[in-house]
């Protein structure tokens, strides 16, 4: 019996002097991943009037007579360079073919930058006069990464 006391209380002194201490053997890290696309926000979008200084006119301008360019503003959240496409909604048809030039002031956009882009548009018809008639043109603008 004395065996037994003397065992049960070498573990219960054990015990007392080599406390439990918390240990952190096992550890987990947890990732977050995210996927941000390129995206851009076109605003503040003012159309254009074509002019003409010639009579007959062959080149309808947004840089002649009282022609006025158009106007956007664009902000993107990266670098971004401008695809531009021009043609004609309505009215009479024009000599084929035609030609669309398109300038945008600037041609590109920095991140984080509101920037405001001029648009001007000239429809040339290669010598023909431009008939009498309304007219509407496009210019479409596509903002792409840089």
């Amino acid at each position: 019996m004395f065996r037994r006391i003397a065992f049960a209380s070498a573990i219960a002194l054990g015990s007392l002097c080599f406390a439990t201490t918390a240990r952190a053997d096992l550890s987990e890290t947890i990732e977050f991943g995210a996927t941000v696309e390129f995206q851009c926000e076109f605003t503040n979008t003012v159309n254009g009037v074509l002019g003409f200084d010639a009579f007959p006119a062959t080149v309808l301008s947004s840089q002649q007579g009282d022609g006025l360019p158009g106007s956007t503003y664009l902000l993107c959240n990266g670098d971004a360079d401008l695809l531009k496409e021009a043609g004609q909604e309505s009215g009479p048809p024009l000599a084929s073919p035609v030609d669309f030039i398109v300038d945008v002031d600037p041609d590109g956009v920095e991140a984080g930058e509101n920037t405001k882009l001029t648009v001007n548009l000239d429809v040339d018809n290669n010598g023909t006069i431009i008939e009498p008639g309304d007219y509407t043109f496009f210019v479409t603008l596509t903002a792409v990464p840089e």
